[in-house]
């Protein structure tokens, strides 16, 4: 048997299949058919040529999209931004406009795998999609040399503990505090010593969440992560 819908009218069928063996059990499934819509199409994004940046500089990512086959008061809109590390991933915030802004913070350049994902999802009023993702993988400097910044313990509860060597104490610092969004929540430029004690103290007035600390020097530089409970 065959069903035949002629008019010109967007419409969704809800078909189902039920299949019954001898002993009387039996399945159902059922489907969605759109007649006359079709799912949107992106065709291109900010994101089409952007597949790595300078790790120290961070990355501002505008974000946008062009559309095809619908009117642009007919979507709805999913952007989310995630951190992999290694093999766990961090969502790290979600935008549901069709434009937005956002960040990425440096990451610690400490041997490990990092990258980040921004994936986009454009539904119509149907509920008919299209997905697209981007990998953007931070560049880390040839030959840095790390400067032996430990924060201890970490995840820390309320006090934050940066420790350096002691030669760096008397070396002038630039320190930077991102949030995981890479947000610049502080910034500052002395000698170590000092600084350290800044960011400590600006440390235990964070709420929870993780954060970056970014330490550049004319000897080297180091970012590290902590997580506040």
């Amino acid at each position: 048997d065959y069903f035949t819908y002629a008019d010109t009218e967007e419409k969704v069928f809800y078909p189902y299949i039920k299949v019954t063996d001898l002993q009387g059990k039996s399945s159902t499934k059922q489907f969605r058919v759109f007649l006359n819509n079709f799912p949107p199409e992106i065709k291109s994004t900010s994101l089409d040529n952007v597949t790595s940046f300078k790790n120290e500089d961070g990355l501002v990512l505008p974000l946008s999209a062009e559309i095809v086959n619908h009117k642009v008061e007919e979507l709805f809109y999913d952007w989310n931004i995630s951190l992999h590390h290694e093999d766990h991933s961090h969502l790290i915030t979600t935008f549901r406009t069709a434009t937005a802004t956002d960040k990425l913070a440096p990451i610690p350049c400490d041997g490990q795998r990092y990258s980040y994902e921004v994936s986009l999802t454009v539904s119509d009023k149907s509920g008919l999609s299209a997905n697209k993702s981007f990998l953007i993988k931070p560049q880390c400097p040839e030959n840095q040399v790390p400067l032996g910044i430990t924060i201890s313990p970490n995840p820390i509860e309320n006090t934050l503990k940066l420790f350096a060597p002691d030669y760096l104490d008397m070396y002038s610092v630039k320190s930077q505090l991102f949030d995981i969004h890479g947000r610049l929540l502080f910034s500052t430029e002395s000698l170590w010593n000092k600084t350290k004690t800044e960011l400590n103290d600006f440390g235990n007035k964070l709420s929870a969440g993780q954060y970056l600390i970014r330490v550049i020097t004319d000897k080297g530089a180091q970012t590290v992560r902590f997580v506040k409970n």
